[in-house]
């Protein structure tokens, strides 16, 4: 379908629906996919796995003609350009907290406070509900915290002694440019949209871990992530200790914000203990010098940088799959 796509000018000029920067390949596929969702008995919804009804009936990508799609996109053209036009691609990877977990728990030993989380690109504040889920570790075991919530399963590689309890959350806070309300039909079945189709384990674990955000609301505010940082420091700090968190967030600013995200958490570490903890890719956030082995500067990586007492350092926690189905823990700190 990928290639069909690219090469078709009337998927062009569909695309040119889309705001300049938005216009790529994912949100093109989010929006294919959205509509499939509505609408699951269109013939397009049998290439969809979290559409069909059927999992034998899920048609073969090799079965995939240029015919098909363009009959479903004039059978739903003007909502797929609506769509184009207004929405924009924003994943909610709760996977993403088994990795989170483990690093958060030691900055919590360490510091013996619990802790205020400030997630920065916090889509619908999915990932600011970690102590709310349920892991499974393997190996290394598991922890329960509500039968209601999903399981997030990490297989794990290296020395990581996975933690025995979730660690305390005093506050919690989201910022987004856009946030998606779930309390919104539409929002909700957008962040499905966004799940690849083809991973209805995924799209399982998405479905319950909105359940459970509806059950525990969090606060995720209208912000930019480098202006309005300032503000949401001074805001949520208090006791406890601050962590600010981005998870794949850092690569869709450019290296200029990057740099000026980190001044300005270098001026409030000045005047307070705080901890930046990123699943991030090193390739992807140039102005952050990331330590790694071999070469995984392509692999998500978990790293803090933590400013203790005036003083800077920085820690490489693990390479991870960027979903959270893996981790490779091997921690390297240094000063920065």
């Amino acid at each position: 379908m990928a290639k069909i796509c690219a090469e078709a000018p009337w998927c062009h000029e569909l695309m040119a629906s889309a705001p300049p920067l938005q216009r790529l390949p994912v949100l093109w596929f989010a929006c294919l996919h959205r509509i499939c969702l509505d609408h699951p008995t269109d013939p397009l919804g049998a290439f969809f796995a979290t559409v069909a009804t059927d999992a034998g009936q899920v048609r073969t990508p090799e079965s995939f003609q240029e015919a098909d799609l363009a009959a479903f996109c004039e059978r739903h053209r003007p909502l797929l350009q609506s769509l184009l036009s207004t929405r924009r691609t924003q994943t909610n990877e709760v996977g993403r907290c088994a990795l989170l977990l483990p690093v958060l728990d030691r900055i919590a030993g360490q510091t013996k406070q619990p802790l205020r989380l400030l997630d920065v690109g916090s889509s619908a504040g999915l990932t600011l509900l970690i102590d709310r889920y349920n892991y499974r570790y393997e190996p290394g075991g598991e922890i329960r915290t509500d039968p209601l919530s999903p399981v997030l399963t990490c297989a794990i590689r290296g020395d990581l002694i996975v933690p025995e309890r979730v660690p305390e959350i005093a506050a919690r806070r989201g910022i987004d440019l856009h946030p998606l309300n779930l309390d919104d039909p539409e929002d909700a079945l957008w962040l499905q949209a966004c799940v690849w189709s083809d991973q209805t384990d995924r799209s399982r674990t998405l479905a319950a871990a909105i359940d459970t955000a509806r059950r525990h609301p969090v606060d995720v505010r209208t912000a930019e992530a480098v202006e309005d940082l300032p503000q949401h420091l001074e805001e949520l700090s208090g006791d406890g200790h601050l962590v600010v968190t981005t998870t794949w967030v850092l690569s869709y600013l450019s290296g200029e914000q990057i740099a000026r995200f980190m001044n300005i958490l270098d001026d409030f570490g000045g005047r307070m203990d705080i901890t930046w903890l990123g699943a991030e890719q090193p390739d992807q956030i140039a102005p952050i010098e990331v330590h790694t082995r071999n070469d995984s500067r392509h692999l998500t990586h978990l790293i803090t940088r933590e400013w203790r007492n005036g003083a800077r350092a920085q820690t490489t926690w693990a390479t991870a799959h960027p979903h959270g189905y893996w981790m490779h823990w091997s921690p390297h700190t240094a000063s920065v």
